[in-house]
């Protein structure tokens, strides 16, 4: 079985290594876990970051909400898992 966390990022430079870094490295019964973070509009480094820790980033060019942040989550972590 394979895992997505997804984690809605505005301007969170300063925490989001590590709140990737905080993530453990293995569940049981999980056989591979994908970070994807969604960067929603941050004018500072999330996303560079993000992605130096390994995620996937999705970046939005403006603020959408939280709402769409876990909706493009979502529908990247099930492309993922169908290809």
């Amino acid at each position: 079985m394979k895992l997505c966390i997804a984690i809605p990022a505005l301007n969170e430079e300063k925490t989001i290594a590590e709140a990737i870094e905080s993530i453990p490295k293995s569940f049981k019964g999980i056989s591979k876990i994908t970070i994807i973070v969604i960067d929603d509009g941050s004018t500072d480094r999330t996303a560079e970051i993000a992605e130096s820790k390994g995620a996937i980033v999705i970046k939005h060019k403006k603020n959408l909400g939280v709402g769409a942040s876990f909706q493009d989550g979502l529908a990247k972590a099930i492309d993922l898992q169908t290809n």
